[in-house]
């Protein structure tokens, strides 16, 4: 039996009520490559279809779908979602016997509304890999597949959520992710050398950051092991060429043990490319980092949020503006360039707040810096707080979610500043960011001038 998995074109049809782009670049979507290795590992046909990369309408996704597929699987993040819908729906239109698959965070998050659309045969929630491979032996057998565990179902016209399925504890035992059924090429970003390859250590974060929502892989921590990690890196340095490897995980450094039997294991094999990871500011020290650097870890994205320790506080970031600058400056000093990433606008700051964030971001010696307006997004401790403020109407994600007409998200505003006064703030910050002298005299000395200013003017020109 064959299966399709789709990531649906988050460009195509009129400007979305919101959009989510990573205007940085185009990375491979990492979920289904899992799914697809699984199903394979198990005697299935697996194909890929990245409309996003391929820049397709879901006329020609449709259109590029074998008649083969029994399964058409869909993976959507719930600002996507009206995309997924476009796009699944003719799907259906064109097969209507096959069966129409759909997970992903939006499923995980509304799963109940989400399968309120005919089109969509079947809703798999939480971590996919064991349900959909259960999935597909089911009904590749012609057996019941209305009581599998982590799905979401339609019986006699009405949506039932079956029990969830247990989190994989043993991360260990997921095979590689299938990147060969990539369009590898057309991957790309700013600032990451290609040929590049994606990857991630664990799941779950057990922060409580109020703007965040761990609601897809949990708040508890589940580790790959380091001779795990390495072994796919030594892959793709020595099979597939890799001169970069772009670490996704929320916070890559958690595990201060993991990291440096990592960076160990790495010298040990003898493997020699660049990598960069996302992590917090207080699971870095110099030892930390000098192991990093050692192992060829480039680049280091921070979340700092914000150069005001009261709004920290409100966001429960549990760091200190001490503590930023403090490994900020050990990062510099050990050789590895640190890119940061603030919010503007977050509930219960001022005039004074902001300022202070534009501030802070141009004396921290960051190499780079994006800065964007908060958001209320849904299942996080902001998105209720917009509820009760009047800012999003009760029903917004259940109307959005059933597809119907909504306005887009509101800023967080006060008395003191408007939306458009946000706008021009986070224009603000990019200019008094990277229009500094002494920022681009450093630049002109390493002949990176022109690739800045191209890349700061590509940014600021798409956001929404």
């Amino acid at each position: 039996m064959r299966v399709t998995f789709i990531r649906p074109n988050e460009r195509i049809g009129p400007r979305a009520a919101m959009k989510e782009s990573n205007i940085t670049g185009i990375y491979p979507p990492l979920g289904i490559t899992y799914l697809a290795s699984g199903l394979r590992d198990n005697g299935f046909e697996v194909s890929i279809i990245d409309a996003q990369a391929l820049n397709l309408s879901p006329q020609e996704v449709t259109e590029s779908i074998s008649k083969e597929s029994e399964i058409i699987g869909f993976t959507s993040t719930t600002l996507v979602w009206p995309n997924t819908l476009k796009t699944m729906r003719t799907a259906k239109k064109r097969f209507p016997n096959k069966l129409i698959v759909v997970g992903g965070p939006q499923i995980t998050a509304f799963p109940q509304d989400s399968l309120n659309h005919e089109f969509i045969d079947l809703g798999i929630y939480g971590e996919g890999e064991e349900t959909m491979l259960e999935l597909a032996q089911v009904y590749s057998k012609g057996a019941n597949i209305q009581d599998i565990k982590g799905t979401v179902v339609r019986k006699n016209s009405r949506v039932f959520v079956n029990q969830p399925r247990p989190l994989i504890e043993d991360l260990n035992r997921l095979p590689f992710p299938a990147i060969d059924l990539f369009p590898y090429h057309l991957y790309r970003a700013l600032t990451v050398q290609a040929p590049f390859y994606t990857m991630i250590a664990s799941r779950g974060c057990p922060y409580r950051c109020t703007f965040c929502s761990q609601i897809y892989f949990g708040n508890r921590l589940r580790l790959r092991s380091a001779e795990n990690v390495a072994s796919e890196m030594e892959y793709y340095v020595k099979k597939k060429g890799a001169k970069e490897l772009v670490m996704f995980d929320e916070t890559f450094t958690i595990s201060r043990e993991f990291t440096l039997k990592l960076c160990r294991l790495i010298r040990e094999r003898g493997l020699h490319f660049r990598w960069n990871i996302r992590t917090r500011v207080d699971t870095l020290d110099r030892k930390v980092l000098e192991a990093l650097k050692g192992a060829g870890c480039q680049v280091i994205h921070l979340g700092i949020e914000s150069g005001s320790n009261k709004t920290l506080k409100t966001m429960r970031k549990g760091i200190t503006l001490k503590q930023i600058r403090e490994t900020v400056n050990m990062a510099r000093e050990i050789g590895i360039e640190t890119r940061g990433y603030f919010m503007l606008g977050y509930p219960g700051e001022t005039t004074q707040d902001i300022k202070k964030t534009l501030k802070f971001s141009r004396n921290l010696g960051l190499d780079w810096a994006s800065f964007t307006i908060t958001l209320p997004h849904p299942r996080t401790e902001i998105g209720e707080e917009a509820v009760k403020r009047g800012l999003v109407k009760k029903d917004f994600w259940k109307e959005f979610t059933l597809g119907r007409p909504i306005p887009r998200l509101s800023y967080f505003t006060t008395r003191e500043y408007k939306e458009k006064d946000l706008e021009r703030w986070r224009l603000r910050a990019y200019l008094l960011f990277y229009l500094r002298p002494l920022f681009l005299l450093k630049k002109m000395k390493f002949g990176r001038l022109r690739k800045l200013l191209r890349d700061t003017i590509f940014i600021i020109r798409n956001f929404r």
